[in-house]
């Protein structure tokens, strides 16, 4: 699963920089000089807004004025696409639901990786630096100033005014490198950007009611979570576990997240992990907070609807522009860790076919931007995937002019809203519901009981006929189809000849509020009881419920093979053929008497499939028996991590089980890997789990393989991450973590431990640990209890996970962290926990049974937990306390194997640094009382040398046998005149002499020696 953002300590700088981004292709480290380079170009004569003279030019865009700029790549391969999409969704065809990652996407369908380069460098060659990339090389972002942008495109960018707006754009066609597949920029205007719906009116009302405003035997007021659950009848034994969940959107977060965790605990919901993505790098400005209440319905919502899933990601851009909102559906799509599910309660108007003669006064969406996101969409299906997307709230119309916020009003312009209009995407209408009131005013995992007494299609709900996507498959198979418009354009924006007909919009339904007095209760800007309302609240509905279904669906297969989560599929291809099969699984907006017909402007809602409701609103149990094979439950019946103010007792509490949790083989996966998923087996997990010994916690992760040698970093560096939950005494609840880090050119290994606020990871305190290489090689960190809230005998740590990531990039110049794989959780970890002696084994067994069943049981003592023998999880002891070792424990299967390296420092801003190695000892051998110790002393710099750095090593009676390797960066070293070979024992030294060639550069040194035993101690520090 995915996990917050991470700050990295002092002693590993060169991560200080990491965000966790997408888009890791070509160059990315914007903080490299820009190289000079000169391209053949040519002229992009569309990207220009027509009918620019109709409006009042102000004079040149300031300089400094910062901008946004995407450069479009052509799809080559989007026939091919589209050919693999419909055998996917085959039932009949042989590649029937074998989805593809984004690794396998990009690999097979991806553009030129050569050319793509070429032209992300001309682009930068002025200043302007790199922002998003996608993996599949077909569109990239680069940010800078006015002046910057003007250079680099060869345009001069003024500002304008049209009936009230104010914006820049760019007065002449914009050049682009020739014959490299660039087909157009967007950017250089200001004006084509999406549109989020009106706020809510905020009220208090405390306590509040199942649903407030009721007269007799009717409710009008605001809808809770619980209210949904009951009147959309959502499976009652299934939250949405094993799955998670996305939000596409812009700005400001932190105001988002707090209102979430105050709406969690009036409903008493459980915090639900949150994760953000700025899709812009981590150095853009995410300080837009004018969609703050949007994101509060988008995340309310939507986390309502699925209170236990695993997570929810915030893939946030910068601002609206379609530059920005591509850059946040790329990121998602192209996340080999994304959910299966996502939801953007964002729209303009679909791409105008007479936007060349009428000029800005009717305004579409660029074909550009529609190719470009049309792309994103269809790999989007082809994984699996699905986006919820409102209708808008301008009913049949669309809004002419984007502007921000858009009010709720009809305009006339009878064309629907983009993406929702794709047939990639679930397009989402809105409803006005009244319940019963008979419901209680419940909290937490228990539906109110309410009942519908009348819902019926909004009047300003978005809906109508697309005049650019042709019916897709899915609705010409449709029971009761509306009567289609014919299409005028093709997406590319080629007219259309003939009579085609086009898509109809929408597909289904849920509650949108009528605005004055209907919606859905919640916390905007920390009032409780605020109105969340708009087709913009129908989408995350959806999605939430969605995210219920997909959570009980059987297992898939992907493309390599590889079983993964659970997942339908996109949604339409489900939801169609289960109304055609199954009408009663949806309630007919504009059907009956319950429900009336009503009229958007252009379009009335009516019996069967209409443009206000679509098919109508999916009675989410009946739907999911039908299409999960009759089973509501959540097959892959996991809970998230809660978290901090998580007061979940976790999955539950195993002590006799090996690992606390195991994670199957050849999953890692990152963006920006050049091998592809299941090629890092060093970033690979494969298990974890917790041991206690005195005052010290012991987390041990399994890797698959660590063989090749120390670090195995498949980037810059390499990060492993052990996490998990605990209340201290007299405390709040927090999450707690340990990590170990490798640098990939010194490898060295620093170990640490810390805690997570909000969005962030917050480094602590250097701890000892081991990083142990081999097949089943271990990554381990000793952690002081008192370093993590002093845990007690009993105490419980819950849900425990586990993660790698990788920095992409230089370590030096600055990179991207991105997550490799995650583990857990399964079982909590107790301490003290104590695993009951196994039965004897029989005496009267056959010889075969007798040779199967040798391995001796370990004798379980009161203050410790035994695994059961024969386990197949090398390295990874007993759930609960420090198993105590037998005669025989290093003959099990499951004994640890022997640490080959620890490391401890404590960095100091004196010249004088002393690092102390602490060796775990091998299972049934005397550990050493004094461990090798290293001290560092710095010798001032001479008129004929540079500075030296004395490194002694004591070796406290471990006798030091052999120096394997010293590694400085900037230096050179040798040894001094005592000589691990002339060692005789006892209290020797080792003087290892560098010469600092950079006179005073800070750095960091690793070696390795191994003793009289046979002990590999590797250090590592700064110095």
């Amino acid at each position: 699963m995915r996990l917050p953002l991470i700050r990295r300590r002092a002693s590993v700088a060169s991560l200080a920089v990491a965000a966790l981004v997408t888009g890791t292709v070509g160059g990315v480290l914007g903080a490299q000089a820009a190289p000079r380079v000169t391209l053949p170009t040519t002229v992009l004569a569309g990207d220009v807004l027509p009918g620019l003279q109709q409006a009042r030019d102000l004079g040149p865009t300031a300089p400094g004025t910062k901008v946004l700029v995407g450069v479009v790549f052509a799809h080559p391969h989007a026939a091919a696409v589209s050919r693999l999409e419909r055998r996917i969704y085959n039932k009949h065809s042989a590649e029937y639901h074998h989805f593809l990652t984004p690794v396998q996407f990009a690999t097979r369908f991806g553009n030129s990786g050569a050319a793509f380069a070429r032209v992300e460098a001309w682009a930068k060659r002025h200043g302007m630096k790199l922002a998003h990339a996608n993996t599949t090389r077909d569109y990239f972002t680069v940010v800078g100033t006015a002046k910057q942008a003007e250079h680099t495109f060869d345009v001069s960018l003024h500002n304008y005014r049209f009936r009230g707006q104010r914006f820049y754009a760019n007065t002449a066609a914009p050049r682009v490198p020739a014959g490299l597949g660039v087909t157009g920029v967007i950017g250089l205007n200001s004006l084509l950007k999406g549109s989020i719906p009106s706020q809510p009116t905020r009220r208090t009302a405390s306590p509040k009611p199942a649903q407030s405003l009721c007269a007799p035997a009717v409710c009008v007021g605001l809808t809770t979570p619980q209210d949904l659950w009951s009147v959309y009848d959502a499976p009652t034994d299934n939250y949405g576990q094993g799955q998670q969940m996305a939000i596409l959107g812009e700005g400001e977060t932190d105001p988002v997240i707090n209102d979430l965790r105050e709406f969690e605990k009036l409903d008493g919901l459980p915090p639900i992990p949150v994760t953000v993505v700025h899709t812009e790098g981590p150095d853009a400005d995410y300080s837009d907070s004018s969609g703050e209440t949007e994101w509060d319905i988008d995340t309310q919502s939507s986390t309502g609807m699925a209170p236990e899933a695993l997570g929810e990601t915030l893939y946030f851009g910068t601002s609206l522009s379609d530059a920005s909102l591509l850059d946040d559906l790329a990121s998602w799509v192209q996340d080999p860790h994304g959910a299966l599910q996502a939801s953007m309660s964002i729209d303009e108007c679909e791409e105008n076919p007479l936007s060349s003669s009428t000029g800005i006064g009717l305004f579409g969406a660029s074909t550009q931007y529609t190719e470009s996101s049309e792309a994103s969409l269809a790999q989007a299906v082809v994984e699996g995937r699905t986006l919820f997307n409102s209708t808008g709230d301008t009913g049949s119309s669309c809004p002419i002019l984007p502007v921000d916020v858009n009010g709720v009003g009809n305009e006339l312009y009878p064309v629907v809203n983009y993406p929702a209009s794709s047939p990639n995407v679930v397009g989402v209408g809105g409803t006005v519901l009244y319940t019963d009131g008979t419901g209680a005013a419940t909290t937490g995992l228990a539906p109110s009981g309410a009942s519908r007494v009348a819902e019926y299609a909004w009047t300003f709900s978005g809906g109508g006929t697309s005049v650019t996507f042709p019916e897709p498959s899915y609705q010409k198979n449709d029971a009761a189809p509306p009567a289609t418009g014919d299409c005028l354009d093709a997406p590319d924006g080629s007219p259309v000849t003939g009579q085609v007909p086009c898509r109809a919009v929408p597909d289904i339904a849920a509650q949108s509020g009528d605005v004055p007095t209907n919606g859905y209760s919640i916390v905007s800007g920390g009032v409780a009881d605020s109105q969340g309302g708009g087709t913009s609240l129908s989408s995350p509905i959806s999605l939430g419920l969605w995210t219920r279904i997909n959570a009980a669906a059987p297992a898939v297969t992907s493309e390599d093979e590889k079983t993964t989560y659970p997942g339908l599929g996109f949604a339409n291809d489900v939801y169609y053929p289960d109304f055609k099969a199954h009408s009663g699984d949806f309630f007919d907006v504009g059907g009956g008497a319950s429900s009336p017909p009503t009229s958007n402007g252009y379009y009335a809602s009516g019996p069967g499939d209409d443009y206000l409701s679509g098919l109508g609103i999916p009675d989410y149990e009946l739907v999911t028996q039908h299409v999960d094979g009759g089973n509501t439950a959540p097959t892959h019946n996991v809970l998230p991590d809660y978290g901090s103010g998580s007061g979940s007792t976790g999955p539950n509490l195993d002590p006799c089980a090996a690992a606390l949790f195991d994670d199957p083989s050849g999953d890692d996966a990152y963006i920006g890997d050049p091998n592809g998923g299941g090629s890092n087996p060093q970033l690979d997990i494969v298990a974890g789990n917790m041991t206690v010994s005195g005052s010290t916690l012991t987390t041990t992760m399994v890797i698959n393989d660590l063989s090749t040698n120390q670090a195995q970093a498949a980037g810059a560096a390499n990060i492993y991450y052990f996490l998990w939950n605990f209340t201290p005494p007299g405390g709040t609840a927090t999450q707690y973590f340990t990590d170990v880090t490798v640098d990939s050119a010194t490898q060295a290994v620093t170990y640490g431990d810390g805690t997570v606020s909000g969005n962030q990871f917050n480094d602590a305190n250097t701890d000892t640990g081991s990083f142990n290489a081999g097949k089943n090689g271990t990554a381990v960190v000793n952690v002081p209890l008192a370093n993590v809230g002093h845990p007690g005998a009993g105490a419980v740590l819950l849900a425990p996970t586990a993660q790698t990531r990788v920095l992409v990039g230089s370590s030096l110049a600055g990179g991207f962290v991105e997550q490799a794989d995650g583990a857990g959780p399964r079982y909590d970890f107790q301490l003290g926990a104590v695993c009951p002696t196994p039965s004897p084994t029989p005496t009267a067994t056959s010889s075969a049974t007798a040779s199967a069943s040798a391995t001796p049981t370990p004798t379980p003592s009161s203050s410790s937990t035994v695994a059961p023998p024969g386990l197949p999880l090398p390295g990874i002891p007993g759930g609960g306390s420090s198993p105590s070792p037998s005669p025989t424990a290093s003959s099990t299967p499951n004994a640890s194997p022997k640490p080959t390296a620890t490391h401890s420092a404590t960095p100091s801003p004196t010249p004088s640094r002393t690092a102390h190695p602490t060796a775990s000892p091998t299972p049934g051998t005397p550990a050493k009382a004094h461990p090798p110790s290293v001290r560092f002393q710095h010798q001032k710099a001479t008129r004929h040398h540079a500075r030296r750095l004395v490194i002694t090593v004591v070796s406290h009676g471990s006798r030091i046998t052999k120096l394997l390797h010293v590694h400085l960066r900037h230096c050179e070293w040798s040894l001094g005149s005592a000589h691990p070979k002339h060692f005789k024992g006892g209290r020797a030294k080792l003087r290892i002499i560098v010469t600092d060639r950079h006179r005073g550069t800070a750095g960091k040194v690793a070696f390795r020696v191994v003793d009289a035993a046979g002990q590999e101690i590797f250090v590592a520090a700064r110095v």
